[in-house]
């Protein structure tokens, strides 16, 4: 499958009393990445809202496994790729690396979300067109 980096700075505001990024970091760079690879993919959030009415693509579910720590004045990569699509899910993976160390690995379920048709306050969820597939798994 296809692999997107997303690279960031940690700052100071990222991390804990201890000097450690917060773990709940971690999963605001997961969806940093996300957003940022389907932006390279150019399925950009006002682009899919716009012309094809989504309202994004929410996460169902996340975990995450912490092997190492981080601090500010270093720098990370997050790598990402889809693992699989299930139905009206798409399932991402991500690892996060210092260097060549990693840090560490998680994966989010997330659905392409469309306002409910009975409901306009509700989020449904939709199968990921094949098109938005093929976008995420080809390789560039």
């Amino acid at each position: 499958m296809r692999r997107f980096v997303y690279r960031r700075n940690i700052c100071f505001g990222d991390c804990d009393p201890a000097g450690i990024a917060f773990y709940p970091n971690f999963y605001r760079w997961f969806d940093e990445a996300v957003h940022a690879l389907m932006n390279e993919i150019g399925w950009d959030w006002r682009t899919t809202a716009k012309e094809r009415g989504w309202l994004g693509l929410p996460c169902a579910e996340a975990s995450a496994r912490f092997l190492r720590p981080v601090t500010h004045g270093q720098s990370v990569r997050v790598e990402s790729r889809v693992l699989r699509f299930e139905p009206r899910r798409v399932v991402f993976g991500h690892r996060v690396f210092r260097d060549d160390v990693l840090l560490c690995e998680g994966e989010e379920k997330r659905f392409v979300g469309v306002p409910h048709p009975e409901d306009p306050d509700r989020v449904m969820a939709i199968d990921a067109p094949e098109e938005l597939q093929q976008a995420l798994t080809r390789q560039p």
